[in-house]
């Protein structure tokens, strides 16, 4: 059920007020029901008779957004806005078609999670005479937590049991090594951006800028065992048998600026340049009891002394660098523009959140070379862009998941890449009621150089990339029956593609097509009324399969899935005065 409404107040002759307020209640579509563990090492079995329902995974969203403008004259205007949102979600998205059919799951503890954020933002901009300025600042207070069941992880490793929940030599007691995880997470970040603009001439226009951001994330994830024994839990953790408490600092500032010459009536070029400095800190521990901070001292002895575990992640990172663009664009007539773009990017390195890993990962860099035409014709019924690319990563970044090495998601460099293919999408407006929309992309993603991951080789040149498909499309019909009443129908369409980058132990993710049909009827002025369909034929469409959850015989396989065919009902109320 979705409730939302907005509502428009002019202040003053110069001065406007929008508030705008939503609560979205989703029903559930999997069901929790009942399922065992036995564990190898101690026999114990596990039922979940606490955790058994129909359509648990409910997602309450209730947030606000206000703005404020002000017009100080005709050359100056502040904009100011607040925006909160709350998320509290119950279960979870995955379904276990394989053991438990269909829209079907089984779960031993809480699976919950709650978002709740604020932001704050507000613009200056106005004329300098010169130029153009433009000031803007924001900044993100979010507090995140998530319960989550994690018992297949037990069943699955050799070292839960054997080392903390049935490791009767140091501990005296076999419990059952049932866990869920606990993560509470803050964040807060700012931003600060400002830019000049040039007056609007024939020949040279130009933009310069500056950008300053800082951020910073509290992180304190808990894998607990209700009833661990003492000596195996990481001191002050309320039974976690492995725990990550850590804090990150990042510092990015960039100054950038474009330039726009005119070099004929219908050949424009665009010079586009970007240099960044970024400095990364990440403090705090991560491990187990079996982590000693004295080498001549056994881990657990060495911690039967402290209260707080102690730190063993300190990492440190910096760099620098700069990314260009060039475009040349010219009209070729009033209706087609044809292009071509050259262009880098790049995402910055960081640290992995991991003692056993224990390293940074450097920047990747993007260069994309990119060619194509937009246009209309017939009179402006019809529009038509389309574009050829091809992208060359260098050092791309991947994460990834490796049960046998950390419990947290990693990132590593896997080296040289690709990604070519052709996009175009059509508008086509057939006469007063029917109107025909379509986009269409083939890409080819692949590895251009062998990835070894940790000594071995993970993927060889050629592999495809993860979750890139190689064909996907949709279309739209909007036809309108008269002036009151009219129908959308759309299609999307994705190809199969790989859930991961390693060879050995990816899995295949199918191809799908959706359809979503909605109509809407005009009562009267104030007042309508809509149905809509989505998923009219009900297809049942794997968007990610996690086989990451444990390792060997005993990996736990979820897939989250969209939702089954949903018939539902809107009404849409406007009042002015």
């Amino acid at each position: 059920n979705l409730i939302e409404g907005f509502i428009n107040i002019p202040l003053s002759n110069n001065a406007a007020l929008r508030i705008v307020g939503f609560n979205d209640d989703e029903g559930g579509y999997i069901d929790a029901v009942a399922d065992s563990i036995t564990y190898p090492l101690s026999g114990i079995t596990r039922t979940n008779e606490g955790y058994v329902k129909s359509d648990y995974n409910e997602a309450l969203t209730q947030g606000y957004r206000a703005a404020l403008r002000i017009d100080l004259n005709d050359s100056w205007t502040i904009d100011a806005n607040v925006i909160g949102q709350e998320t509290e979600t119950d279960g979870i998205w995955d379904h276990d078609p394989t053991r438990l059919g269909n829209y079907k799951v089984g779960r031993f503890f809480e699976d919950s999670q709650d978002d709740d954020w604020t932001k704050f933002a507000a613009t200056v901009s106005g004329d300098l005479g010169f130029a153009d300025l433009n000031f803007a600042t924001s900044s993100v207070e979010k507090d995140f937590e998530t319960h989550s069941d994690y018992s297949h992880y037990s069943l699955s490793s050799p070292y839960v049991e054997a080392y903390y929940s049935c490791y009767t030599y140091y501990f005296y007691a076999c419990v059952d090594p049932s866990q869920n995880y606990n993560k509470e997470t803050t964040v807060d970040t700012s931003h600060t951006e400002i830019r000049l603009s040039s007056k609007e001439n024939e020949k040279l226009n130009w933009i310069v800028g500056a950008f300053f951001g800082e951020l910073e994330t509290d992180y304190n994830t808990r894998w607990r065992i209700a009833d661990l024994p003492s000596g195996a839990a990481v001191p002050g953790s309320e039974n976690a048998w492995y725990q990550t408490d850590q804090i990150r600092k990042d510092e990015d500032e960039a100054f950038f600026g474009e330039v726009y010459y005119q070099i004929t009536d219908a050949l424009e070029l665009t010079l586009g340049y970007r240099n960044f400095d970024y400095e990364y800190a990440l403090s705090g521990y991560s491990g187990s009891v079996f982590y000693s901070p004295e080498p001549t001292v056994p881990a657990v002895g060495a911690y039967s002394t402290l209260s707080a575990p102690p730190e063993n992640v300190n990492g440190q990172m910096s760099g620098s660098g700069s990314v260009s663009k060039v475009n040349l664009a010219y009209q070729l007539t009033p209706d087609t523009l044809i292009y071509t773009t050259v262009s880098e990017g790049y995402r910055p390195g960081g640290i992995n959140r991991s003692t056993q890993i224990g390293a940074t990962y450097k920047p990747d860099y993007l260069t994309s070379t990119e060619v194509g035409f937009k246009s209309t014709f017939n009179n402006g019924k019809t529009r038509l862009n389309a574009a050829l690319y091809d992208m060359d990563w260098d050092d791309m970044q991947l994460g990834f998941y490796d049960v046998t090495l950390s419990k947290l998601a990693l990132i590593d460099n896997v080296g040289k890449a690709s990604s070519k293919g052709y996009e175009f999408d059509l508008k086509h407006i057939v006469n007063d009621k029917l109107t025909l929309s379509m986009s269409y992309a083939s890409n080819e993603a692949e590895l251009e150089e062998d990835y070894f991951y940790r000594g071995s080789l993970s993927a060889p040149s050629g592999t495809d990339l993860p979750l890139t498909p190689d064909v996907k499309y949709n279309f739209m019909i909007d036809y309108s029956f008269d002036d009151t009443s009219s129908m959308q129908i759309n299609h999307v369409s994705v190809d199969e593609m790989w859930n991961d980058l390693t060879v050995s132990d990816r899995v295949n993710q199918g191809s799908y097509k959706l359809t979503n049909i909605n109509f809407t009827k005009m009562l009267n002025e104030s007042l309508s009324v809509g149905m809509f369909i989505d998923n009219v034929f009900d297809e049942l469409a794997d968007l990610y399969i996690n086989n990451e959850d444990g390792y060997g015989v005993n990996t736990h396989i979820l897939h989250t899935v969209n939702r089954p065919q949903t018939v539902g009902i809107k009404f849409t109320w406007n009042y002015s005065n």
